[in-house]
């Protein structure tokens, strides 16, 4: 194979497997409010890779929950959730997911896929990876695995104070079963062979 060749294919490889760059979906400072409206979420465009959402919530009497949806491709998952940006040291905010394109009833969770308190507990702080913790919540409900293909709408809502807030939410590609990863290299072992 020729330098050049060779050249084009490992610049095609190294782009191939570089991350994607984190990709700004909503900012409440530039995009405006998201919905305060449970039935009617902020509808929001999702693509592979890194998804960023950044909002801020008012506490009672004014109070100002955010609610937005959005849509899972086919072949794809929900395969991360981290608590980018959280201005409140000693709080805890409510962060939930439903699957459909609203929360149909704040009053009663037995609607909600999962509900946890986010904030302070190790493990849901700024930085860290909150899918799991939808797994296996701290409030209500819970989940196997990844957020597959579908809609889903998230909640995130603070009483006691103005809270700014931001989540990163990953979408891959479903892995391939591995049965079927060892079928395609033994199928490209007996091409080559011939």
């Amino acid at each position: 194979m020729n330098t050049t060749i060779k050249a084009a294919l490992a610049a095609g490889i190294a782009l191939a497997a570089a991350p994607a760059a984190a990709d700004i979906r909503w900012d409440e400072d530039i995009d405006g409010d998201l919905s305060s409206d449970n039935l009617n979420p902020t509808l929001l465009s999702f693509e592979p890779g890194s998804n960023m959402v950044f909002g801020d919530t008012s506490p009672n009497p004014n109070l100002d929950p955010d609610y937005f949806t959005f849509e899972i491709p086919a072949g794809y998952e929900l395969s991360s959730v981290i608590f980018e940006e959280y201005d409140r040291v000693n709080e805890q905010s409510f962060f939930a997911v439903e699957v459909g394109s609203q929360i149909t009833d704040i009053g009663d969770p037995s609607g909600l896929l999962s509900a946890l308190l986010i904030g302070t507990v190790p493990g849901t702080m700024q930085g860290d990876e909150l899918l799991d913790n939808l797994q296996n919540p701290n409030v209500f409900g819970g989940f196997v695995g990844n957020l597959g293909p579908g809609t889903y709408t998230f909640w995130f809502q603070e009483t006691g104070v103005t809270t700014n807030y931001g989540f990163d939410f990953v979408l891959k590609p479903i892995p391939a079963p591995a049965s079927a990863a060892v079928l395609a290299g033994g199928l490209l072992f007996v091409r080559r062979r011939r």
